[in-house]
């Protein structure tokens, strides 16, 4: 989960949405519904790509969310009432991320948004130039020429 964060920078409540059926391994992409319930394809660092997959021979491939809560310490991953695996919200990504940061000995947890800023920052010192469309929602993009 946190590198598919730190891999496409995108919201905690996109990542909670995202479904198995939304991971598309050979294309190294996720699909995402964000705000105002738009999709997006998003694609993910090789690195995302080989903990994915070591992801899924824990969670298997069952349909449900690709990254569902778990119990306590990840133990038991939880199903919705129709036996599918459960998605999780926005408040359990932030719960994991400091669960995690706890575990490393960190003495503050990163906020989910903390990823997405380290992902834009990244696009930028790559050379790709930022043109947003809005402020709050602006995706880069290259520049035409």
């Amino acid at each position: 989960m946190i590198a598919a964060l730190y891999s496409t920078g995108v919201r905690r409540f996109e990542l909670a949405g995202v479904a198995l059926a939304d991971y598309h391994a050979a294309a190294r992409s996720l699909r995402i519904r964000g705000k105002w319930s738009k999709e997006r394809m998003v694609y993910l660092t090789a690195s995302a790509v080989g903990r994915i997959v070591a992801w899924l021979t824990v969670r298997r491939r069952d349909l449900g969310g690709l990254f569902p809560p778990s119990t306590p310490r990840g133990r038991h991953i939880r199903h919705d009432q129709q036996g599918r695996i459960a998605f999780m919200n926005a408040r359990t990504v932030s719960n994991v991320l400091a669960a995690r940061a706890e575990l490393a000995g960190l003495d503050e947890a990163p906020r989910a948004h903390d990823f997405r800023r380290t992902f834009i920052g990244e696009l930028l010192d790559a050379g790709v130039e930022w043109l947003p469309r809005k402020l709050s929602s602006g995706t880069p993009r290259r520049r035409p020429r």
